[in-house]
């Protein structure tokens, strides 16, 4: 099918084709190794990189500027913003010129992909490539953000036992901040290690760890910001109210767990509900693909398929928000 849709064109066309689509690979590739770290690189992922640029002899104000990522303005609303503080959040080393290279280069190969592979009109082959394009990076990203956060929140708990052990055997605060930066992996461990070093620089602890809670967007990490600086400012035994909200979080995400398991069936039924039409309807093409060529033609075609479309949707949509539970 593609060798017939080629064989149609120009010497000249089928040139520009594959270049465009040459530039498309190169464009998608570089931000493919920006997003998805080799074998070595995942490895590495998974301890401490604030610990390893260390070792690998940066000066500690180097890693430093190559981990503090910039901050997002907090009260922005525009789109542009928006996919900065989700790179932001997401803790991706990516910056937003490379994000819209990746969403270019992805752009082009589905658009061509569907022009000569499915024979689709360039208009259809537009809307959807470009669609597709630029969805599949920000949701790669929202996942990424949401795995980051999920581990954070996980690992949150021993770090303030961690800090608590470090307060009753007589340490100051700044010293359960650094064990809790040499001591745990990602991304509570570099996390940490920002503020540990955004101390030594100068910054104040009340700001350091609030610069924090900014980069992670969590309830948790919040209570703990908000103990941290109501010690500060009027005293108090900081070790006892740590624990007692160490306990709070383990309780609370017990809890989740439990919630969890109790709706496992109901998510799986509505993950079943709604991609069990999406794979009949390929099954169907692969076996047979001119299924429905015959109705195709038919001027009230393309408003069943809409209305099909749209009710599928629908679906999902209305099965996300019954299981979404929150605890």
């Amino acid at each position: 099918m593609a060798n017939l849709a080629i064989g149609s064109l120009s010497p000249v066309q089928v040139i520009i084709i594959y270049g465009v689509l040459f530039v498309g690979v190169m464009l998608l590739v570089d931000g493919a190794l920006q997003l998805f770290p080799g074998g070595d690189a995942r490895i590495r992922a998974k301890v401490n990189r604030r610990l390893l640029m260390l070792d690998s002899g940066m000066a500690s104000e180097e890693v430093l500027q190559r981990l503090r990522r910039r901050r997002p303005a907090s009260d922005a609303t525009n789109p542009i913003e928006n996919l900065r503080k989700l790179i932001y959040h997401a803790g991706a080393d990516l910056s937003l010129a490379q994000l819209f290279l990746i969403m270019a280069g992805l752009s082009v190969l589905l658009v061509f992909g569907l022009r000569i592979g499915f024979r689709t009109p360039w208009e259809l082959s537009l809307l959807i490539g470009v669609a597709m394009g630029v969805y599949m990076p920000i949701s790669y990203l929202r996942g990424r953000r949401k795995r980051r956060l999920k581990a954070f929140s996980e690992q949150l708990p021993e770090a303030i036992d961690l800090i608590v052990r470090s307060l009753r055997a007589g340490h100051p605060l700044n010293s359960g901040l650094r064990m809790v930066a040499e001591e745990l992996p990602d991304p509570i461990g570099t996390e940490f290690g920002l503020v540990v070093d955004e101390i030594t620089y100068g910054l104040d602890m009340q700001q350091a760890i609030g610069n924090m809670s900014e980069r992670v967007p969590l309830p948790d990490l919040r209570y703990v910001v908000v103990s941290v600086r109501i010690q500060y400012g009027s005293g108090g035994n900081l070790a006892e109210i740590l624990d007692s909200l160490s306990n709070l979080i383990r309780a609370r995400m017990q809890m989740f767990r439990k919630v969890l398991a109790i709706t496992a069936e109901g998510r799986f039924s509505a993950w079943f509900l709604s991609l069990f039409p999406i794979g009949m309807g390929a099954l169907l093409l692969a076996i047979k693909p001119d299924y429905y060529d015959s109705i195709m033609g038919d001027p009230i075609f393309p408003y069943i398929a809409g209305t099909t479309g749209g009710l599928l949707l629908l679906n999902i949509i209305v099965m996300r928000i019954m299981m979404n539970i929150k605890v």
